[in-house]
């Protein structure tokens, strides 16, 4: 029902009051909705506010109007403002409105320094007819709702803008703090709780096929973290949003409508020119994204990228520190080994199992550096090593051996091919000189079958291993050698102590045949005459008493004894024989017998 004068200027008046206390651009636009209407006598009405680039704006309807028709007038009016057309005269509005059933149409757009910001759409499905004061009112109150519109729309956008930044800053800060296997969580968490997103994913493409990473809010369309994206739908549907920034606000209107989502915005979190993943931002309701929205998540995806490239950093870092230790420990292992055969054993598996490579061989050069057999091999877990090599590579051969210790430079392969003899097909290959001193004197040859798994740093840290190989080589060549050496002295001091001891012995016995010659010659004399005198006493018949003939007895008896101890003395061989069967020993080594002289 139409207002008179008098109610009219009071409803002015009122509508000057509420402009004055406004506190959001929301309630400008509903009060003045109110003040239109009434002025206007019309049933119903809605009013939008909507700037040309926007897809979604501020809406307010009255009773009456239902979320659909709400839809439908906010389409038209945003496509008549994107054209610069006059919403007045608009034939799109009119058709509308006959479409609506609406005898009444007013469309009164909300014009501010030259451009039209808004508009609202009096309705009424009565015929209505306005006079010349209502229209002069209509157009009064329009100018007084379109500039505190813009000044409220104006302070709203940049107390928006401030806290926005601010919070750009805490997300930016929090993601960055602490880039670990929890950024991609805590990042969509932070979104989602910081801005009141209802859903919020993070999402990477591999081999063609979307995996959700990470996944905050509500799961508007089934979506769970860690899983495949089982139908693109929404502007994934669509094709778009893998290389630039794509927004609807309105997803049912598209064919490929999604569960439950109505709006979704969808932006790449890009480093240079790679992708790293897919920000996807969804809500249940339409036109639930405005203005601002893109670029607040333009700029979360670019912190995002920043602190994914850290965290690819740091994880890099640490596989590189642990691949280092990993080396060094090996290098450790293989130099406490002094016998090459437990040491090439020691080597191919230490860098099998703790470098997880499935096959590692070592091969040697022969001393005139135009063969490299293969002497110890690590092959899935099994350890073999060969005496005599089992395998043999020419030199000049084409083979990724060859070409290590030809050229003496590190050789990398892509691609599945057969190992050595008995080996599985690996899809990578490197082969490392084994160098001492400048001269390569083998190749250490390692097997994967991860792809691209010898870049830079491992190509360097394996080169300084087949370094430490080769010096361990020679420590244990030494070693055997100074052991074989130390062996022959040890033999030729046992044969000079056992000559000494025969030389000890002969001078003994010398000595003893010397006393036995004395012996003989000094008693032999006396006693012969002893002998004979008492032989001769004790033939006399006459002269002697028993007891004297017993004395003479016994002096004979103890006679002869002495001869026989002086004669077994005899038995004792020429001091010069012990000296005749000294072996003589070459301590030197130099002069060693002919066969024919040992015989």
């Amino acid at each position: 029902m139409a207002t008179d004068g008098r109610q009219a200027r009071k409803l002015l008046d009122r509508l000057d009051g509420d402009l004055a206390r406004a506190h959001g651009s929301a309630y400008v636009l509903e009060v003045g909705l109110s003040a239109l209407m009434q002025l206007a006598g019309a049933e119903s009405g809605l009013a939008v506010v909507i700037a040309p680039e926007q897809t979604g704006g501020l809406l307010r309807t009255s009773e009456g109007v239902g979320d659909e028709e709400a839809g439908c007038w906010a389409d038209t009016l945003r496509r008549t403002l994107e054209r610069d057309a006059d919403v007045v005269s608009s034939p799109e509005v009119a058709a509308l409105a006959a479409e609506r059933g609406y005898s009444f149409c007013l469309p009164v757009p909300f014009v501010s320094a030259g451009w039209t910001m808004g508009a609202a759409v009096l309705l009424s499905r009565t015929p209505l007819r306005l006079a010349a004061a209502q229209a002069r009112r209509i157009t009064a109150a329009r100018d007084k709702i379109a500039p505190t519109l813009e000044r409220t729309r104006m302070l709203e956008e940049l107390q928006a803008r401030v806290l926005e930044w601010s919070l750009l800053m805490r997300i930016g800060q929090e993601i960055a703090y602490r880039p670990d296997t929890t950024l991609l969580p805590r990042a969509v968490s932070l979104v989602a709780s910081t801005f009141g997103y209802e859903q919020v994913a993070f999402l990477r493409e591999q081999e063609g096929v979307l995996w959700v990473e990470a996944l905050a809010g509500k799961s508007l369309d089934g979506w769970k973290s860690g899983r495949a994206v089982a139908a693109r739908d929404g502007l994934l549907g669509r094709g778009l949003g893998l290389d630039e920034l794509v927004w609807d606000n309105n997803l049912a209107a598209s064919p490929h409508v999604p569960r439950r989502s109505r709006s979704e915005i969808l932006v790449p979190v890009r480093l240079g020119s790679e992708v790293l993943g897919l920000l996807d931002v969804r809500a249940s309701s339409a036109g639930a994204f405005t203005q601002r929205d893109p670029g607040v998540l333009k700029s979360v995806a670019d912190q995002l990228a920043v602190a994914l490239q850290n965290q690819r950093l740091l994880l890099q870092a640490e596989k590189r520190a642990a691949y280092l230790e990993s080396v060094a420990r090996i290098g450790q292992e293989v130099a406490a080994i002094l016998r090459t055969p437990d040491l090439l054993r020691q080597a191919v598996e230490s860098v099998g199992r703790r470098l997880d490579y499935e096959r590692v061989a070592v091969f040697l050069l022969d001393e005139a550096a135009t063969a490299a057999s293969l002497v110890a091999e690590y092959d899935h877990g099994e350890v073999r090593a060969y005496d005599p090599p089992a395998v043999s590579a020419g030199v000049d051969e084409e083979r990724q051996v060859s070409r290590a210790a030809r050229e003496g430079q590190a050789v990398r392969r892509e691609g599945e091919a057969s190992g050595t003899e008995g080996s599985f097909p690996t899809q990578a290959e490197l082969c490392v000189p084994i160098r001492f001193r400048g001269r390569v004197v083998g190749v250490l040859d390692i097997g994967t079958d991860r792809r691209d798994a010898f870049g830079p740093d491992e190509v360097g840290a394996l080169s300084l291993l087949a370094n430490l190989i080769a010096a361990t080589l020679e420590n244990a060549r030494l070693y055997e050698r100074e052991r074989l050496t130390a062996s022959e002295l040890a033999e030729r001091n046992l044969a000079l102590v056992r000559a000494q001891a025969r030389v000890v012995r002969a001078e003994r016995l010398a000595a003893i045949g010397q006393l036995g010659l004395a012996v003989k010659h000094e008693i032999n004399n006396p006693m012969t005459a002893i002998l004979g005198n008492a032989e001769w006493l004790m033939e006399q018949e006459t002269g002697l008493s028993e007891e004297g003939r017993r004395a003479l007895q016994l002096v004979h008896d103890m006679s002869l004894r002495v001869r026989d101890i002086v004669a077994r003395l005899e038995g004792v061989d020429d001091v010069r024989r012990p000296y005749l069967e000294t072996e003589m020993i070459d301590l030197t080594g130099r002069n060693k017998p002919e066969p024919d002289e040992q015989d």
